[in-house]
């Protein structure tokens, strides 16, 4: 991605963060941005760890945890608000794509990129709020009871989805919710597929194209429908 055009879409993420109606539906229109979000989400997943890592007081986790953990938040984040996605327009009668409403959600996510320094992440944690809040009810054009219906279901999902599963992935001997691969279906708007057998790849089927995220030599690299990619370079941590 052209450094000019990645300085423009972020002020473009500014301004969804800013709660701009308009960069709102602008990129929830514009399928071209998918990449783009998925590096915006991939960022954010890191900071909280680069945050402990260079700036905590008490802590500084190895390498290794900061990229696990990192991984493990950008795969819950991406199913996180799939699933938001799905409940307000199945239950609460919301009107966007998943995808669309992917895209924008994300792009608001930069505001968590605050937490790279810690004594911020508490206003960049309240602020995804709000954007959540506002981006259920622009883009799902939710109702406010609808839009904070939403979240609280979602909520009481994801909970009771890892209180069911943790302790049968316990049992059954896995040592971690990523290992082998497992398949997110949204209705008839998309299809995620993740793999982990020895290189961690995640396709994303949707009516904007096929995309991918994978892991390589050092890299996060995100692929969109059309092809256009963006790398994001992961310190060397052995």
């Amino acid at each position: 991605m052209e450094k000019d055009n990645m300085i423009a879409e972020l002020k473009t993420a500014l301004n969804v963060a800013l709660l701009k109606h308009k960069d709102m539906n602008d990129v929830a229109s514009d399928k071209g941005k998918t990449v783009m979000a998925f590096g915006i989400l991939a960022v954010s997943a890191l900071a909280a760890g680069l945050g402990m890592k260079f700036f905590g007081a008490f802590l500084s986790p190895s390498w290794g945890f900061v990229l696990s953990s990192a991984l493990t938040q950008f795969i819950s984040a991406i199913i996180g608000i799939y699933v938001l996605s799905i409940v307000a327009r199945s239950v609460f009668k919301g009107h966007a794509h998943h995808d669309a409403f992917f895209r924008v959600l994300a792009f608001g996510m930069i505001v968590t990129w605050l937490s790279i320094f810690p004594p911020l992440s508490i206003v960049g944690g309240i602020w995804a709020l709000v954007v959540l809040f506002v981006t259920l009810k622009v883009i799902h054009k939710l109702t406010t009871g609808g839009a904070i219906g939403a979240i609280l279901v979602t909520i009481i999902a994801m909970a009771l989805v890892m209180w069911i599963l943790t302790p049968v992935m316990g049992m059954l001997g896995l040592g971690g919710m990523y290992s082998g691969g497992f398949q997110f279906r949204g209705g008839s708007d998309s299809i995620m597929n993740i793999e982990n057998d020895g290189d961690f790849k995640m396709h994303m089927n949707t009516p904007d194209g096929e995309g991918s995220v994978k892991m390589e030599e050092g890299k996060m690299v995100i692929e969109g429908p059309g092809g256009e990619k963006m790398e994001i370079v992961i310190p060397d941590y052995n």
